[in-house]
């Protein structure tokens, strides 16, 4: 049986790879063949080779290129599965497209996808248990082929409740952690790059303490998602120093105390980001920073004002982006009861486009704003200063949407 696993996308762009699909390939039968494909990277078209099974991860944004490529798929006879966080959250809408359903992390219920398969049986929907009991599989890297960095968790999940962010429901609000010996015998094997995909390390404290404290005698150099708490503890900072930690991701969100409380972002903590990145800084880290734009209380003049801050308090990389209202999410709830989401067109919830009306400025400000900012970090001046610095460019690589598993 060849079966191909595809992070479906028509966008091209330089992102960490997905791990949950390689995880996937750890956990296949003996007898058969598994094929790999990110096509944010490799163009895929589904006319060229066979497979009797494509599983299909995917977020929002890329809902509607997933569909396209799973019919074109099945109309050659190949089964199809939509798993990832939209399908997660929009099951009954996939299932006109695909001939399953999984709900959730698919390593829960993949090896009864398998069998089901093999029976020819395949049922039309799967739904992955809250409390199942995670396997511990080496992803199949050597899927991937070359690659600058690597990337490697410990744990999935976040204990806040984001009203904008997917990561807490698709997990059940839990946070999952694999073992400390298993995550370090992985990361041994892996390249002298490596991208801590946990979605928040300092989450969870305790966890991160047992886990920075461990990297050092690895000698890797590393790149994690954390909050600006993690600049407040001074044992973890100078963990993270030991670890050789180089960059943070900071999902700072707005550099407004109401626009974060509108969003029940508790760990984005305005008053303290200069303090918490000047620590950064003086423990020899770059920081990242994410922002989300069209929030309550952002108005026209939101962009200079961000722009402004982000040089004041010395953020090395911003990354802003309009708030898409996405599906399972609070945020997305909350806008649809008001009325106030005008475009259904998936492929536009990407971060670069206006789909709600916000409400201190118009859909259309927005936009402009947005690609006003983005223009100006872009710009020869702030391209040669953060080179000079030596800000390394693939930094921005890591702030993407998330797609579940």
């Amino acid at each position: 049986m060849r079966i191909l696993l595809l992070t479906a996308t028509k966008k091209k762009a330089h992102r960490p790879h997905h791990l949950s699909p390689l995880v996937l390939a750890a956990l296949k039968p003996p007898s058969s063949e598994v094929v790999y494909l990110d096509a944010s990277k490799v163009a895929f078209d589904p006319g060229r080779s066979f497979f009797d099974f494509a599983a299909l991860s995917f977020g929002t944004s890329d809902a509607e290129e997933a569909s396209r490529l799973s019919r074109k798929l099945r109309s050659r006879g190949t089964k199809t599965l939509a798993m990832g966080a939209h399908p997660t959250f929009c099951a009954g809408e996939c299932a006109s497209s695909f001939d399953s359903v999984l709900a959730g992390e698919p390593e829960g219920v993949w090896e009864l996808v398998i069998e089901d398969l093999a029976k020819g049986a395949l049922a039309p929907f799967y739904d992955c248990p809250p409390d199942f009991a995670s396997p511990e599989k080496i992803p199949e890297r050597r899927l991937l082929g070359h690659r600058f960095f690597d990337v490697i968790s410990s744990s999935k999940g976040c204990r806040y409740r984001c009203a904008h962010c997917q990561v807490p429901p698709f997990f059940h609000g839990a946070v999952r952690r694999r073992s400390i010996p298993s995550f370090l015998a992985e990361a041994e094997k892996l390249g002298k790059n490596l991208f801590l995909g946990d979605d928040n390390l300092h989450a969870d404290p305790n966890h991160a303490r047992e886990l920075l404290s461990a990297l050092p005698r690895l000698g890797k150099n590393w790149v994690l998602k954390t909050s600006v708490d993690l600049a407040f503890d001074r044992h973890l900072l100078l963990l993270a120093k030991q670890a050789r930690v180089k960059a943070v991701q900071l999902c700072l969100d707005s550099f407004s105390s109401s626009s974060l409380l509108s969003i029940n972002n508790r760990h984005g903590h305005p008053e303290k980001a200069g303090e918490a990145i000047a620590r950064f800084h003086d423990h020899g880290i770059l920081v990242a920073a994410r922002l989300s734009l069209g929030l309550e209380g952002d108005g026209p003049d939101a962009f200079e004002r961000a722009l402004a801050t982000a040089d004041s308090l010395g953020i090395d990389l911003l990354s802003p982006r309009i708030v898409p209202p996405l599906p399972g999410t609070e945020f997305f709830r909350q806008l649809s009861r008001e009325g106030r989401i005008f475009d259904p067109d998936w492929s536009r919830y990407d971060g670069r486009h206006a789909v709600f009306e916000p409400m201190g400025m118009t859909s259309g400000e927005l936009e402009e704003g947005h690609a006003w900012l983005e223009r100006e970090l872009n710009s020869f001046r702030r391209r040669l200063r953060r080179a000079s610095l030596g800000i390394p460019g693939f930094l921005a690589a890591f702030d993407v949407p998330f797609q579940g598993g």
